[in-house]
């Protein structure tokens, strides 16, 4: 399969101080697009010689059901993207989803707090590739189809964060004022509008509109429903609860006696 026939996903307490209250800590969504381009960067050293090893890897494919232990697909395409080293490919892709995860990100992270957060962007991104995996199969096409891009998680941030500050001042395209609430129904028109098979202006056919539509739709019903997903956190951490154990002291027979005697 060529470069040409992939998919794209372009395609594709919340500050809290320290002990010492001197700096607060560094917005998750930032940590989140620091990875994000570390895991770009390094693809770009390893897969220079057009071997895309780090896509065997890391890309989402049509094939996974075939191969479902290699589940880690489904959270690691969200952290790859368009390379722009191969023919056809752009920086467009990852710019564009790591300035909104940050612009947006950090009003959101304000909010729901730097766990849950994570938790939600993580699932996100879980919930889009399985999604998108679900669409593939009523494609009908036997072609291979490879999916990468944080686009469908940083969907879901921009339309959690279109619920939580609705009448914040967003500009469209830089220029154009609006409430948050219209460019969030703009998004997910446009979206729909793609996912249904016309051109959208600005965009290429490498899309996965569906990623999209499912990043906004879980957010949708994530703030209706008032969900809190951080629990996810407490299955992967080592930390325990300790069972607090009143201590009984051993009665002390000689001591006993002794008061007796006393007596």
């Amino acid at each position: 399969m060529g470069f040409q026939d992939r998919d794209y996903a372009q395609d594709d307490s919340s500050y809290s101080f320290s002990s010492y209250g001197s700096r607060p800590q560094q917005p998750i969504s930032i940590k989140i697009a620091i990875v994000t381009i570390a895991v770009y960067l390094i693809a770009w050293v390893i897969d220079q010689d057009n071997t895309d090893h780090t896509y065997r890897w890391l890309a989402l494919t049509s094939e996974f059901w075939d191969k479902p232990w290699e589940v880690w697909r489904l959270l690691t395409y969200g952290f790859h993207h368009s390379p722009f080293w191969h023919p056809g490919g752009t920086l467009l892709h990852i710019a564009g989803n790591m300035f909104a995860l940050i612009m947006f990100g950090r009003l959101v992270e304000l909010k729901i707090g730097r766990r849950e957060f994570l938790c939600f962007y993580l699932l996100t991104i879980v919930l889009c590739g399985l999604g998108w995996l679900v669409s593939q199969s009523f494609t009908g096409t036997d072609d291979l189809v490879t999916v990468v891009g944080a686009s469908g998680g940083v969907v879901g941030i921009v339309i959690l964060f279109c619920f939580l500050y609705p009448h914040e001042k967003v500009l469209l395209f830089f220029v154009i004022p609006m409430k948050a609430w219209v460019f969030g129904l703009i998004l997910v028109g446009l979206d729909l509008f793609g996912a249904l098979g016309h051109k959208v202006v600005g965009t290429t056919s490498r899309i996965a509109f569906e990623a999209h539509l499912i990043g906004a739709g879980f957010a949708a019903i994530y703030f209706k429903l008032s969900w809190r997903v951080e629990w996810i956190a407490e299955l992967f951490t080592e930390r325990r609860r300790r069972k607090i154990k009143i201590h009984k002291p051993k009665e002390d027979k000689l001591a006993l006696q002794a008061d007796k005697i006393l007596e």
